[in-house]
């Protein structure tokens, strides 16, 4: 991306997808840039995961029909749900999401 559209188109691609993942969650719910192109966000809203995923795809296609961008927008996602009473940390829940997007990444065309 840097290298064929520019540093500045770069920062944009980020920043739009910032914004559109932050608009499939709830005011309550913690969204944060990882880092790079990375992000992460924490739910209580877990009684049906798989909407969550559904909503990331459904906001990226508008984003990417209604934006006038040098690129397409386009995300892969992980899912990992947590036990609170669970001994896992923090870390390795993102760990295995992140193991579980990149499985997404390879299954797309």
């Amino acid at each position: 991306m840097n290298d064929d559209l520019g540093h500045d188109a770069g920062d944009g691609l980020i920043r739009d997808a910032g914004a559109v993942f932050r608009q499939c969650f709830r005011q309550a719910d913690v969204v944060a840039r990882l880092g790079g192109d990375e992000f992460v966000a924490y739910t209580l809203d877990d009684e049906h995961p798989d909407v969550i995923l559904e909503r990331i795809q459904t906001r990226v296609h508008a984003f990417n029909q209604q934006a006038q961008r040098p690129y397409h927008l386009s995300m892969s996602a992980g899912l990992m749900q947590c036990d609170p009473c669970g001994t896992g940390s923090l870390s390795d829940h993102v760990l295995l999401a992140d193991e579980q997007m990149y499985v997404q990444k390879r299954c797309r065309p």
